[in-house]
């Protein structure tokens, strides 16, 4: 699934004398957020935001964690459909 990649394809590696630079065919490993954690923390942005209008309230953080990941994972899913 394409909700594990990373959201900026730009892979970290170290050289010999400790400098730090992109390479995919030294370093295959990612740093930094997955498509889904950023897609879920700029929808918790806009809720936080807007929370009279989201129906959320500040005694409910998890309402807000919960749809938010719901929207990112919604809209990988439609992504993932169109490809």
């Amino acid at each position: 699934m394409n909700a594990h990649k990373p959201a900026f394809a730009q892979p970290i590696a170290t050289s010999s004398r400790g400098e730090m630079y992109c390479s995919i065919e030294k370093n295959p490993d990612f740093s930094g957020l997955s498509k889904r954690e950023l897609i879920a923390a700029m929808a918790l942005q806009g809720l936080c935001a807007n929370a009279e209008d989201a129906k959320c309230t500040e005694s409910d953080p998890e309402s807000f964690a919960g749809y938010a990941v719901a929207c990112a994972d919604e809209l990988l899913r439609v992504l993932e459909e169109k490809e």
